[in-house]
């Protein structure tokens, strides 16, 4: 999407658009030519691209309106943790900035926020997109936003014409209602589930999704899915929530292998499982998928706390981390 902007139109400023303008990015970090990158965003998509740059040597400074980056996907026990991390990688986040202007007469030069200016050989635009729809309006039913309107099938206003993706909304599992979940897992699972209902007579209704997804960044690895604290305000769902930090080994095990788990689990008042968050240096992001089943299958606290979970004895810790943060959230709600 361009920023409605000034200078938004110049040459050097890029957007994430399809496979193309990835591998144009791609070839762009290894260009000498390219010594400054401003990523405008800092979500998975500009985060990621932020390290690649920085990892190929360019001086790359991240902007985002947000007070940390990650901020739309992950709690601020997890986001203070790899904000100060990627500053000591060599990234400069500057955050809680809005671009005003981009400098520059037909090439960019530089970027400016309501705080400051920073050079750039090349700006990212990676916050922001609006579904390409309009050539369909008077065709098909569009909403406000304009996304394709479907039903639980993905059929259209017109009985022949089905529509999955970024364009149009999902039914999403912590709250029953339809939202924008824009994950290539998200429309995977909608192309799977169209390709069955067009191709046999059995026709299923989308379950619906959690929006599990992954990344790694800054020598963490994380993972989440479900509600975190921002959607639930935004969503004007009322969630509970336990965070934990705990080792992943016992404690005799070698202190280079002992990563400290960062959990967070969300629910709600009948102990419904909603949402959760991890992080770690060491890779458990695969822990999610658990959660997120969980949450598909309404699930409880008390599911969660004594479920079989495996360990290995003399090395990982006994209760496994989704039983002890369920767990410690049934200790918190027998006491209040």
């Amino acid at each position: 999407m361009q920023l409605p902007i000034p200078g938004a139109e110049l040459s050097g400023v890029r957007s994430i658009q399809n496979r193309a303008s990835i591998n144009e990015l791609k070839l762009a970090a290894k260009s000498a030519a390219i010594k400054n990158v401003v990523v405008i965003g800092g979500g998975y998509i500009g985060m990621n691209f932020a390290a690649l740059f920085k990892q190929t040597g360019k001086q790359v400074t991240v902007i985002d309106v947000n007070a940390r980056p990650f901020s739309h996907n992950l709690d601020s026990e997890f986001t203070q943790i790899l904000a100060a991390a990627s500053v000591e990688n060599g990234l400069q986040l500057k955050m809680e900035e809005r671009v005003t202007a981009i400098l520059g007469s037909t090439h960019v030069t530089a970027v400016q926020t309501n705080r400051g200016q920073y050079a750039a050989d090349l700006v990212l635009v990676a916050v922001g997109n609006r579904p390409n729809t309009a050539w369909l309006r008077g065709t098909l039913a569009l909403d406000s936003e304009g996304l394709i309107e479907t039903d639980d099938y993905f059929q259209t206003s017109v009985p022949d014409i089905y529509a999955i993706g970024d364009a149009t909304k999902v039914r999403f599992t912590p709250t029953g209602t339809k939202e924008r979940i824009t994950l290539g897992s998200a429309a995977s699972h909608a192309g799977r589930l169209l390709a069955h209902n067009l191709l046999t007579d059995q026709r299923i209704v989308f379950p619906g999704v959690q929006a599990t997804s992954a990344l790694n960044a800054a020598g963490y690895y994380f993972a989440a899915t479900g509600l975190n604290t921002q959607l639930a305000v935004r969503m004007q769902q009322p969630v509970l929530a336990t965070y934990i930090a705990v080792p992943r080994l016992v404690a005799s095990a070698p202190a280079r292998l002992n990563a400290t788990v960062h959990f967070k689990l969300f629910y709600d008042k009948t102990h419904r499982i909603l949402g959760a968050q991890i992080m770690s240096t060491a890779e458990l992001t695969a822990v999610i998928n658990t959660v997120s089943l969980a949450i598909q299958m309404g699930a409880t606290l008390e599911q969660l706390a004594y479920g079989d979970f495996f360990f290995q004895p003399g090395l990982s810790q006994p209760v496994d981390v989704l039983s002890t943060a369920s767990l410690q959230a049934l200790q918190t709600l027998a006491t209040n």
